[in-house]
């Protein structure tokens, strides 16, 4: 991301022109880093739990859009997944609940 974008960023959100101010572009250019990297963790946790649960590519990038990152990833065990349904559809038909 280029100096540029990351002040019209920040004016977006701020409503306050930093051009020119150099210091300050480099503080939120390494606040932006920072960031980004937390949140690209966040998300590759996401993919590798939802992943897990036999989620699809289609129901994660909703998740992801969303902004699920973390508080709704653990919650994601406790309902029913594709995955528990196949495991529920191709256990014995004489298995308790059918």
């Amino acid at each position: 991301m280029t100096d540029e974008q990351i002040v019209g960023l920040w004016f977006k959100a701020s409503h306050w022109d930093i051009t020119g101010f150099e210091r300050t572009v480099s503080d939120l250019r390494a606040f932006a880093e920072t960031v980004a990297k937390a949140d690209r963790e966040n998300i590759a946790e996401l993919i590798e739990r939802m992943g897990i649960e036999g989620y699809g590519t289609l129901a994660i990038a909703a998740a992801v859009r969303k902004g699920s990152i973390s508080d709704e990833v653990v919650p994601l065990a406790e309902t029913s997944s594709p995955a528990k349904m196949r495991r529920k559809a191709n256990s014995p038909w004489t298995e308790p609940g059918y």
